[in-house]
């Protein structure tokens, strides 16, 4: 873990930032326990779950909230008083690690029960259905060639407010969408992956899934196709 935060310039959501500030952004607000790394790791990719993490960060510690960092700034002054009280291994406190595993306890305990609306299934076999979700989204892949087929897929996920419209994000051209997918089985073989919102938003989030054009994996395909399930929103959860 970072021990300490240093800038080269001003961490802020509507001006141009290093990746290395970025990145080294990320790790301080990772240590601390305000940012959660994506499944592909830590980038220098500057993204709205980073300066969602900023505000809870100066809301938790009485700084004004507006997700921005600069140079020997009073934010950047509590993030690095924060860092050093860390272990130096970057490991818990005692007290910290016992909440820590009674939360997980009470996980484990309580798993998050998850219903797919069947009834919204969207059966895809070229470009791209879009819909709002407020929890997980499941993606069955389906082969009904006499061959192994497959295709690829992604699955974008923008952030609703509150009036249930897109919040404006900037995002990095070089930041592409993860492709899914790959070779499916013959005589209705089946791929299935479940896709976890990248961060929490109470008010949910519009999520495409598209295929992208590609070449046929098959000469003699019957088309692949996707089945998407959104979860069943809380209140249809019985």
């Amino acid at each position: 873990m970072i021990r300490r935060l240093e800038l080269d310039g001003t961490i802020a959501s509507n001006t141009g930032i290093k990746h290395r500030d970025t990145l080294n952004t990320k790790k301080a607000l990772n240590g601390l326990g305000f940012y959660k790394a994506p499944a592909g790791g830590l980038t220098g990719v500057s993204d709205r779950a980073m300066f969602a993490g900023i505000k809870r960060f100066q809301r938790q510690t009485g700084l004004r909230a507006d997700g921005v960092v600069t140079p020997n700034g009073p934010t950047l002054t509590k993030l690095n008083a924060a860092l050093a009280r860390r272990p130096a291994d970057g490991g818990e406190r005692p007290r910290e690690a016992a909440r820590a595993k009674e939360a997980g306890d009470r996980t484990k305990r309580q798993p998050p029960k998850v219903e797919w609306d069947t009834e919204a299934v969207r059966a895809l076999s070229v470009g791209g259905r879009t819909f709002d979700t407020t929890g997980p989204v499941r993606v069955q892949m389906v082969n009904d060639s006499l061959h192994p087929d497959g295709l690829r897929y992604n699955v974008v996920w923008h952030a609703l407010d509150a009036d249930g419209n897109v919040v404006p994000e900037v995002r990095s051209a070089d930041n592409k969408p993860v492709e899914h997918g790959g070779h499916v089985s013959p005589w209705g073989g089946v791929q299935e992956r479940v896709f976890e919102p990248p961060y929490d938003n109470p008010y949910g989030f519009r999520v495409r899934v598209w295929i992208p054009p590609q070449a046929a994996n098959s000469g003699n395909s019957a088309g692949p196709y996707l089945n998407i399930f959104p979860a069943k929103k809380p209140e249809q959860v019985r």
